[in-house]
């Protein structure tokens, strides 16, 4: 009886919640319009642990839908692909998005519907700073084609500072980058940067308090269209004045807040509490078991780390033929920096061959042995330095040579002295030339060893 109650229970509590929270379903009659988004930036947009696209986002374009006459079909897709999908026509419209002097050329923009905060996020062994100025010469990460690095470049050009950039896909990528220490510094959007350190757990991430900009977002139609923009415009101002934008904003982005007729949620949450209490006793041990193996995991990649910092051998990490990493004994054999190899392609001459001819940054010629393994979308290098081994290898090579030179001239001589001694008949004319002979042999012997 017990059983069938618990079933009953977690029935009643899973049709509440997909009730409550099912979306509705947009009607069949009406022109699709398809939105391009980002799905890597929570809590805007991304897949939660059943697959679903949710967030702020989504929420906002399913409240807009109903005041349109379309039905919305979402895309989404990485950052770097979303403004040149609305540009060549994949998608009619895109979400998410910063206006800039140069986007404005080709896209038309609705009013701004919230601001991104945009932060400071170290690696908990970098030093503290408190303007983009003090980043001259560290390793920031940044999204491709994201409005961080837009930003990080015009500030380069306009002062002459330089920073080591770093691109990468996602948020996710850059934060466990900045975890790792393949990068020091990340700039990007802060309630998307906590939600994603959380997450994944990343103990090596903090956020700080430096505020580098605030800016505001848009969506984004192609320019001229303005049909369109005007009525996106008219349904994102009738969302906020029949009070959906206020309780889809306190959802997902105010923590203190919970969005109206929650209580639903939480008798259905309570409901499963319960069922825990009774039958959680193996799922704690689980938990617990899950944990430590988790630590353990953790113990083995800081050891891994330690082993790259502390190996005799040179590592590089190369991603579509730019460095990402080179561990201190890498350094040492090559004298340049990241920066400096990235310039002057060095990591090119080093996917070349096997047995490499260089220069190092003081000049000299150096031979590296070098090999390479395939890792995720890059490659890992391993080099050591023969330069010594190749010097010997020439000595030897240009001694074996003298020998051979000496032993060609001395062939005659000795040929002519064994003739004569087999043509005169004196004995002890035949011994001179024999013991001479003999001499010369050993002279012979003596420098070969």
């Amino acid at each position: 009886m017990l059983v069938i109650l618990i079933v009953l229970l977690i029935i009643f509590s899973y049709t509440l919640i997909k009730v409550y929270y099912a979306p509705s379903q947009p009607s069949e009659n009406k022109p699709k319009l398809r939105i391009g988004l980002d799905k890597n930036i929570p809590p805007y947009a991304y897949y939660n642990e059943k697959g679903n696209l949710v967030g702020f986002h989504i929420d906002l374009l399913n409240a807009m839908e109903k005041y349109t006459p379309y039905s919305f079909v979402y895309v989404p897709m990485n950052w770097d692909r979303v403004i040149d999908s609305l540009e060549t026509g994949y998608v009619d419209a895109i979400i998410g998005v910063v206006p800039t002097p140069q986007r404005n050329r080709t896209l038309s923009f609705t009013e701004p519907y919230t601001t991104l905060n945009f932060i400071l996020f170290k690696n908990k062994n970098a030093p503290n700073v408190g303007s983009i100025g003090e980043l001259e010469g560290h390793k920031v990460a940044v999204i491709k084609e994201d409005i961080t690095e837009i930003k990080l470049k015009e500030y380069m050009n306009e002062t002459g500072i330089e920073i080591n950039l770093i691109e990468v896909d996602t948020t996710q990528q850059g934060l466990i980058y900045l975890n790792d220490g393949y990068a020091e510094y990340f700039i990007y959007e802060e309630k998307t940067g906590i939600f994603v350190i959380s997450s994944l757990h990343l103990q090596n991430v903090i956020p700080t308090s430096v505020r580098f900009f605030s800016l505001p977002i848009c969506m984004a139609v192609r320019k001229g269209d303005t049909k369109l923009l005007n009525i996106l415009n008219t349904a994102l101002a009738k969302v906020k004045e029949s009070g959906e934008y206020s309780e889809i904003y306190s959802k997902w982005l105010i923590s203190e807040q919970k969005p109206r007729g929650f209580n639903y949620a939480w008798i259905a949450v309570g409901i499963i509490l319960a069922l825990t209490l009774v039958l959680g006793v193996e799922y704690i041990r689980t938990w617990k078991r899950e944990r430590n193996v988790a630590r353990r995991a953790m113990n083995l990649m800081q050891l891994s780390r330690l082993l790259l910092e502390k190996m005799p051998v040179g590592i590089m990490y190369i991603v579509e033929g730019k460095c990402y990493y080179i561990n201190p004994e890498g350094s040492k054999i090559l004298g340049y920096s990241i920066k400096e190899i990235n310039d002057l392609g060095i990591t090119d001459i080093l996917m070349g061959g096997e047995e490499i001819s260089i220069v190092a940054k003081d000049g000299k010629e150096k031979w590296l042995l070098v090999r390479k393994i395939r890792y995720r979308n890059g490659y890992i290098l391993s080099f050591i330095d023969v330069t010594s081994l190749k010097v010997m290898e020439r000595r030897d090579k240009r001694r074996f040579e003298e020998i051979n030179e000496m032993l060609d001239s001395l062939r005659n001589p000795v040929q002519n002295l064994l003739f004569a001694s087999e043509n005169i008949e004196r004995e002890d004319m035949q011994k001179i030339i024999k013991d001479n002979v003999e001499k010369i042999a050993e002279i012979l012997k003596k420098d070969i060893e």
